[in-house]
């Protein structure tokens, strides 16, 4: 149960750096435009995909 436990927690403490750091960058840099957002989540994508067809890799 510990393992459980300290997992969340890390997962939180992650959550808490990323979302500090996001709002750190736009007060410098102003507010993500829906076209900067589009166009990142279109490169997440696409890099998800390669990854999942990469050659040798494990299914889950």
């Amino acid at each position: 149960m510990s393992r459980l436990v300290a997992s969340a927690a890390e997962s939180e403490l992650r959550r808490r750096v990323g979302r500090r750091l996001v709002a750190d960058w736009q007060a410098e840099h102003g507010a993500f435009t829906v076209e900067v957002i589009a166009a990142a989540r279109a490169k997440m994508a696409a890099a998800d995909a390669q990854a999942l067809s990469a050659p040798g890799r494990a299914a889950a």
